[in-house]
C-alpha cells in the first residue's frame, strides 16, 4: 500500500517547483542581458581605439524619440532626452550592430517594466474587488493567511523580530510625518494610561512613586520650579483657609499643637515667645491709657474727633437773636442739641 500525500505536502512541492522555475527564468534573463551589454561595450571600446574615428569628428549618429516610440514603450521615451548622440562611429556595420544590441536591451527593459506595472494593476484590482465584495473563497483565503502568519510569528524568533522592527519603523515614520495620526495616538495613550491608573493598583503605586521622585529631584535642582511651587502652594493654602471652615479649624488645631510642642522642646523659641508676649502686654497697656485720655466728641457734619477743650457749649442768647426768623432759630437749635 502506498500512502497518499496530504494537501499541505502537495502545496509545498508545487511551491518549490514554482520557485525553481522563477529562479531559472531570472538567471537566464539576467545572463542574456549581461551578454548583450558586454557585446555593446566591446564594440564601443573597439571603435574608441580606432584612429579613423578621431579623424572625422563631424560624423555622428543619434537615437531620437521616434526610434523609441516605434517600440510602443512610452514610459522610457518620456524619460530620455530628445537626442542621444554617439560621436565616434564611422562604419555603418558597426553602427548597425550597436543599434541592434541597444534595441534588444531597451526592448527587454521596457517589456519587464511593462509587465511589472501590469501585475501591480492586476493586484490592485483584485484587492479592490475583495474589499468591496468578500466571498466565501476570499474569506477562506484570508483565514488561511492569518493562521499561517500567526503560526510563523509564534514559532520563528527571527520572523517575529523582523516584524516588530518593521511595524515600529512604520509607526515612527507615520507619527513624525502625519499630524492627524500623531494627535490620535496621543489621545489613545492618554485614555489607556488613565484607565490603567484607575483599574490597576500596582501601576498606580508605581506611577505615584515615580512622580514623587521626579518632583523632588526637580524641586531640589531647579530654582525657578522651586519658587513657582512655593508661590502656588501659598496661594492654594490661603484660598482654602479663607473658604473652607473645616480646613481652617484643622489648621488652627495643628498650629496650636505645633506651637505647644515647640514651646516645651526648644529653649530659644520659648524665650522669644515670652519676650514677645511682654512687649504685646506693654503696648496694649499704653494704648489703653492713650484711649482713656482720648477725644470724647465727634462732629456730626464732618466726623472729626474732638476733645473737651475743642468743643464750645451751647448758649441760646449768644447764637440766637431777635432779628432771626423762626426757621433759622429751629435749625440752629436742632444742630446744637443733636
Amino acid at each position: 500500500m502506498v500512502r497518499k500525500k496530504s494537501v499541505a505536502a502537495k502545496v509545498k512541492t508545487r511551491k518549490k517547483a514554482y520557485q525553481r522555475r522563477v529562479t531559472q527564468l531570472n538567471k537566464s534573463c539576467s545572463w542574456r542581458v549581461l551578454v548583450l551589454v558586454i557585446q555593446a561595450a566591446k564594440k564601443f571600446l573597439h571603435l574608441r581605439r580606432c584612429k579613423s574615428c578621431y579623424k572625422n569628428l563631424d560624423c555622428h549618429c543619434t537615437i531620437s524619440k521616434e526610434f523609441l516610440k516605434k517600440t510602443n514603450y512610452k514610459s522610457l521615451s518620456n524619460k530620455t532626452n530628445d537626442n542621444i548622440s554617439f560621436e565616434i562611429i564611422q562604419n555603418k556595420q558597426a553602427f548597425d550592430d550597436v543599434k541592434n544590441i541597444l534595441k534588444t536591451v531597451v526592448s527587454k527593459v521596457c517589456r519587464l517594466d511593462y509587465q511589472r506595472k501590469r501585475q501591480s494593476e492586476i493586484s490592485k484590482r483584485k484587492r479592490s474587488v475583495d474589499d468591496c465584495s468578500p466571498d466565501e473563497s476570499v474569506l477562506r483565503k484570508r483565514l488561511k493567511q492569518n493562521n499561517w502568519f500567526n503560526k510563523k510569528y509564534n514559532d520563528n524568533l527571527l520572523f517575529r523580530q523582523n516584524q516588530t522592527q518593521q511595524t515600529a519603523c512604520k509607526s515612527r515614520k507615520k507619527y513624525r510625518n502625519n499630524s492627524v495620526f500623531r494627535e490620535k495616538e496621543k489621545k489613545r495613550n492618554r485614555k489607556s494610561a488613565i484607565e490603567k491608573y484607575n483599574n490597576n493598583e500596582e501601576f498606580r503605586e508605581k506611577e505615584k512613586t515615580r512622580n514623587r521622585k521626579s518632583a523632588i529631584e526637580k524641586y531640589n535642582n531647579n530654582e525657578e520650579f522651586r519658587e513657582k511651587e512655593k508661590t502656588r502652594i501659598t496661594k492654594s493654602t490661603i484660598e482654602r483657609y479663607n473658604n473652607n471652615k473645616y480646613f481652617r479649624e484643622k489648621e488652627k488645631i495643628r498650629m496650636k499643637r505645633q506651637m505647644f510642642n515647640r514651646y516645651h522642646i526648644n529653649m530659644n523659641f520659648r524665650q522669644q515667645q515670652k519676650l514677645r508676649s511682654n512687649q504685646n502686654i506693654l503696648f496694649k497697656y499704653r494704648n489703653d491709657a492713650v484711649i482713656q485720655e482720648g477725644p470724647d466728641y465727634t462732629c456730626r457734619v464732618c466726623g472729626l474727633a474732638l476733645f473737651r477743650n475743642q468743643v464750645i457749649p451751647y448758649i441760646e442768647e449768644k447764637y440766637i437773636t431777635k432779628n432771626m426768623s423762626f426757621e433759622i432759630k429751629e435749625r440752629i437749635q436742632y444742630y446744637l442739641n443733636n
